[in-house]
């Protein structure tokens, strides 16, 4: 496919779900308040800090290598499952390990939140960073658009549904990341009917985690850099004014989504060899986005 037309559908499919994201947390913290909001994401910032950690970047090395055709998808879709798997036993294995052998609190709906938080976004990330190496942006982004609708409906239409209580809503909308990423499965293996399970040798696993690894230690500076501040808000100020901390934030790290969609099309496309091709139309498009922002900026500095 044209490159121009990759990049366009991956800001138009990638735009549309960040987009509806965005409204979900204007509607959640609309709803809950900002006490509850500051509470529930809080833990959001939590689970996503154990991601990070339980992924160790692997998607970077999953669009890199199935990308340049260095280790084949069929394996790498294995070995991510199989990731996953582990994780999951992992954290079980350390939430009754600290329910039993030490004072912290946790309680079982915490665990489960982490749970469906953590797994779930592990395979939707991981199953992107292969439907992506195929330069497929449409089908990962559009299960996002769909769940992130229900939610959106839900919470929108909250009164109009009897059954459906804050607790209720809290535990669908961490569900709804664990349910993405099977939706993505399902579709992975219904557009791959011919693969095999099998796992990558030992010589690509190491491969793999060399590639990985450098990556990980930029994100985790990265993460940090963006988020640490939701623990020393949470420690020193009050419920309410982390809601409306976190909220500002988010609004904050909008400045990043638009060189993020790009820079996930563009990697696939250079791993795979296209490195020429994309050099003049992403130098237009940064310059583009640097005018925008601009713009964006001098609107709120007025």
């Amino acid at each position: 496919m044209n490159i121009h037309k990759l990049l366009y559908q991956n800001i138009i499919w990638r735009g549309l779900y960040y987009l509806l994201t965005f409204i979900l947390n204007i509607l959640i913290a609309r709803h809950f308040k900002a006490e509850l909001t500051g509470v529930i994401y809080y833990l959001v910032n939590i689970y996503a800090f154990i991601t990070l950690i339980a992924s160790v970047s692997l998607e970077s090395g999953l669009i890199y290598f199935a990308s340049s055709k260095k280790i084949s998808q069929s394996k790498l879709f294995s070995f991510s499952i199989i990731w996953v798997a582990c994780i999951a036993l992992l954290m079980a294995v350390l939430f009754f390990g600290i329910v039993l052998f030490s004072e912290i609190k946790i309680t079982s709906i915490e665990f489960l939140y982490a749970l469906l938080f953590v797994c779930g976004n592990l395979l939707f990330t991981f199953l992107n960073s292969l439907f992506y190496a195929d330069n497929k942006f449409k089908v990962p982004n559009v299960t996002g658009i769909v769940f992130n609708s229900v939610l959106i409906a839900l919470i929108f239409f909250f009164n109009k549904f009897s059954w459906l209580t804050n607790e209720k809503y809290i535990l669908i909308y961490f569900a709804a990341f664990l349910l993405q990423g099977i939706t993505l499965i399902i579709i992975f293996i219904t557009e791959h009917p011919g693969n095999k399970f099998q796992l990558p040798a030992f010589s690509q696993i190491k491969m793999l985690f060399q590639y990985c690894l450098l990556a990980f230690a930029s994100n985790l500076v990265t993460f940090l850099y963006y988020r640490v501040d939701y623990w020393f808000v949470h420690q020193y100020r009050s419920p309410v004014e982390l809601g409306n901390y976190v909220q500002v934030s988010k609004l904050a790290q909008m400045f990043f989504v638009l060189p993020g969609i790009l820079a996930g099309a563009v990697f696939p496309i250079t791993a795979g060899g296209r490195r020429q091709e994309i050099n003049d139309i992403l130098m237009i498009l940064s310059r583009s986005i640097l005018f925008l922002y601009g713009i964006a900026c001098l609107i709120f500095a007025i």
